[in-house]
């Protein structure tokens, strides 16, 4: 009895959420994440971390605070032990920072801002073309061998600061006012996205189930009762425990998630990838059915689409994309538009309340305030775009690349928060569409170098922030805390996370070279960002009309799509599907986004909401389970194959 009273008291006590302990405990998450999600890729070779929307490498660290640390804490003092609010700002801050390296923001980053007078060479005639339109702060030089000690390594293994302080301060200082502008945008549509269209927030759903409290006595408490969370975790750790054999012994039956190899049904239509990732299904469980069943349904539209494109011999052109790519872009913006216009109403009374702190609009709730907010959105891009023609961009592209960017990371978070969708990124960038919406031929040399650099920020399409800004405000609106504590919570996470993570992957740089790094951040594109812009001064090109076609293609389409979905209560197709259907990233979760529309199709058929309820904590478990045989994998990598690690995780 007095271990249920305990219990109930901490709660109450700890009910506010943003406490010392738990952003102390945030921070610890944060230098773990980012620690280990450095490490893990380039250094150790083990599994890619952080390439999804919901990083495993931080549901991994939350799994074992909530199935490990809060039971430890409830069993020895109950009073000390963590409350929902509590866990729920530990995972804002968490899923914030691990979107800081290696597939994140950071990773590819540096490896673009260290590239340019590193690979420079009499062929690719970096030194004539890009080096005098780089300014002297926007990139760190090669004096004595700074860069090369970064690619190649140094006897020593220290850090040339110098040649890195003034370009960080610079970057830094963009990153962060854009950081800081997104989250502007994430509080003036929070209100409009939680409560009056109310998104499904699907990567949200697990973090919900797996730390309720049904206010019982004992150590386990809430969603670690039920034996069909175990059953899920057993399944999710088991299948990848069970290839932890096939590391010491070859001859052990390996279970091949990532699929023998690319279907191919006709000759000239694209491959379908065979690869199954309990990651995605999973999280797609939580999904609205439509949502599922519109993405695969117009994965297979386009692929027949590129097809046909490919037999008749329609070619955009190398590097621009497919022709799916521009019509996903297009989409996009159409989605983007028709959210800001069904937002008109909400998004006048946030302009109202910033004019009127008397207005009568309640914002007490949010990060920011919103007079904060609408100045903030448009202070910071005033900022950024002084930042940019400092830096060589012409005003009216700056202008054009800030909207672009905008947009693209607007749309991103609206489609991640309404389906869930884990590995999500377009084909055509926003330095793409601007350069092929105004032609190379009418930029400057210093515009076109500036694009390249900026092109480091939006690796693998992540958006920065966007998308865990705008789950990140969900969790506060769960837990019912102060929002703006949780808003300095999360700045703090990054103020911590990101020099870290430059501590980290500077120093392993340095100490055994970033050119010998595996994976994808140091390794890939770092260079090919300016070899694009070298092309583009050497043979400057006008505007891109077929591809913008298909740009309007995708507008026209997305726009009738969203008619028949708003005007039918019968139509079939969710518009979102459309939008994303031809991305490359989520064509290769497909056949995972199936077996889980088909898993949750079943289920809701048979017991329909009841049964559907009923198995959430299997999928919970399964996510549970396999985010912490990642984490597994990747200690027995460094412990006993480090530098040849197993790549078991990515997408």
């Amino acid at each position: 009895m007095s271990l249920a009273f305990d219990t109930s008291v901490a709660i109450q006590s700890a009910g506010r959420g943003v406490t010392a302990r738990a952003v102390l405990l945030g921070l610890v998450l944060v230098c773990a994440e980012v620690a280990v999600i450095t490490f893990s890729e380039p250094v150790a070779r083990s599994s890619s971390m952080n390439v999804s929307h919901f990083p495993v490498g931080f549901f991994m660290w939350f799994v074992v605070v909530v199935l490990g640390l809060n039971p430890l804490l409830k069993w020895i003092y109950p009073g000390y032990m963590l409350s929902r609010s509590e866990l729920l700002t530990v995972a804002a801050m968490g899923l914030i920072g691990a979107h800081i390296p290696g597939s994140g923001l950071l990773g590819f980053f540096l490896g673009v801002l260290a590239a340019p007078y590193y690979f420079a060479s009499p062929e690719n005639q970096w030194e004539a073309l890009l080096h005098p339109t780089i300014p002297s702060w926007l990139a760190p030089l090669n004096e004595r061998g700074a860069m090369q000690g970064f690619f190649e390594g140094l006897p020593s293994g220290s850090v040339p600061w110098s040649a890195w302080i003034m370009p960080l301060f610079w970057w830094m200082c963009l990153i962060g006012v854009l950081t800081f502008v997104l989250l502007c945008m994430a509080v003036m549509l929070r209100k409009q996205w939680v409560e009056n269209e109310r998104l499904v927030y699907p990567l949200i759903s697990p973090v919900s189930d797996l730390i309720e409290d049904d206010d019982i006595g004992g150590i386990l408490s809430g969603l670690m009762r039920n034996k069909l969370f175990w059953f899920g975790f057993v399944l999710g750790f088991g299948l990848l425990a069970w290839n932890f054999v096939w590391y010491f012994w070859d001859a052990w039956p390996r279970i091949n998630f990532f699929g023998r190899k690319d279907l191919v049904f006709i000759d000239g239509f694209p491959a379908m990838t065979n690869r199954v990732n309990l990651y995605i299904i999973g999280f797609g469980y939580f999904a609205n059915l439509d949502v599922l069943f519109s993405l695969w349904f117009f994965y297979l539209v386009y692929w027949a689409q590129n097809g046909i494109f490919n037999r008749i011999g329609l070619d955009l052109g190398p590097g621009t994309g497919a022709a799916s790519a521009w019509e996903n872009l297009g989409a996009l913006f159409a989605l983007v538009w028709w959210a800001l216009w069904t937002a008109r109403h909400h998004l006048r009374d946030v302009v109202r309340k910033a004019i009127n702190t008397k207005y009568g609009v309640d914002d007490s709730g949010e990060m920011v305030s919103y007079r904060t907010a609408v100045f903030g959105v448009i202070l910071g891009s005033g900022f950024c775009l002084l930042w940019l023609c400092m830096a060589g961009i012409e005003w009216y592209i700056g202008v054009l690349f800030l909207l672009a960017l905008y947009g693209v990371c607007l749309g991103l978070a609206k489609v991640v928060c309404e389906s869930g969708l884990l590995y999500l990124a377009w084909g055509v960038s926003p330095q793409t569409l601007v350069t092929n919406c105004l032609g190379s031929v009418s930029m400057a040399g210093g515009t076109i170098t500036t694009l390249a650099f900026t092109e480091g920020l939006f690796f693998h399409g992540k958006g920065l922030f966007m998308s865990s800004l705008a789950n990140s405000a969900k969790m506060g609106d769960l837990a019912g805390t102060d929002q703006r504590r949780l808003g300095k919570s999360m700045g703090l996470a990054l103020l911590v996370g990101i020099p870290l993570c430059i501590y980290l992957s500077l120093g392993w740089g340095y100490e055994q070279g970033a050119y010998n790094f595996g994976g994808f951040p140091f390794r890939y594109g770092r260079d090919s960002v300016f070899a694009r812009a070298v092309n583009m001064m050497q043979s400057p090109q006008g505007p891109a009309s077929s591809r913008l076609i298909f740009f309007g293609v995708g507008v026209v389409g997305m726009t009738l799509l969203t008619v028949l979905r708003y005007r039918l209560p019968w139509w079939p197709l969710h518009p979102i599907g459309f939008a994303v259907g031809g991305s490359g990233r989520a064509t290769k979760a497909t056949w995972s986004i199936f077996i889980a529309w088909a898993c949750k199709f079943l289920i809701v058929k048979i017991g329909g909401v009841t049964l559907y309820r009923r198995y959430r904590p299997l999928f919970t478990g399964l996510l549970s389970g396999y985010s912490l045989g990642v984490g597994v994998s990747f200690a027995v990598d460094v412990v006993w194959f480090m530098g040849r690690g197993h790549w078991i995780h990515l997408y």
